[in-house]
């Protein structure tokens, strides 16, 4: 499948290469010095190399033909489907039939689709209009604000949930930090910060 995928894009050397990488892969597990008998599987990247991502992203890169009923955004193995309506019946239509061909594409694709962290939501000018869909033999309600890659959406577009999340995430951290930075050295203390916070000097000043 990946052969035939990427055949007239990638150099035949380099095709092979990536082919050869990611056949006959296998994988065991091992716990207090046992080990169980090696498994081989025939899908998936893999875990912690440069490539495994890139691969995937690649693999992926055909979603939105598959779906042209929505503006699909995806990154890793989180995909989000968007779709517009004047009409809430015709979106409630529209939004049922792009989650089938969501799950058929990804199903297709040797991917498992896990219901219980599928997500809806509505934005509508009338503030309490719910919408649902199908999954599989699952209904899933339209929420109040939904998840997005660590940003928290909120129906209502505006960003106090997101933010709550975020102070208290902080707070959490440092509190934890302080604790643990009394039994290291600086330079080690230093480390640990840097490698929990990100600061982005602002480009004006």
């Amino acid at each position: 499948m990946f052969v035939d995928t990427f055949y007239n894009k990638i150099p035949d050397y380099l095709l092979w290469a990536l082919s050869d990488f990611l056949s006959e892969r296998s994988f065991f597990e091992s716990h207090n010095n046992e080990q169980s008998p090696e498994l081989g599987f025939h899908l998936g990247c893999v875990q912690g190399s440069v490539l495994g991502p890139v691969l995937f992203n690649m693999y992926l890169s055909d979603i939105a033909n598959a779906i042209p009923s929505a503006t699909i955004f995806a990154y890793a193995d989180d995909s989000y489907a968007t779709i517009t309506s004047s009409s809430p019946e015709e979106a409630q239509c529209i939004v049922n039939e792009t989650v089938v061909k969501h799950i058929k594409y990804l199903t297709q694709k040797g991917m498992v689709v896990n219901h219980s962290k599928t997500e809806v939501i509505y934005f509508s000018t009338y503030p309490d209009r719910k919408a649902e869909i199908k999954v599989g033999n699952d209904t899933v309600e339209s929420q109040d604000h939904i998840k997005a890659l660590g940003v928290v959406i909120d129906k209502n577009l505006n960003w106090n949930q997101h933010v709550t999340n975020l102070v208290n995430k902080i707070i959490s951290l440092t509190s934890g930090l302080r604790l643990v930075t009394k039994h290291l050295k600086v330079h080690q203390s230093l480390r640990i910060i840097t490698s929990q916070f990100c600061i982005t000097p602002h480009p004006f000043g």
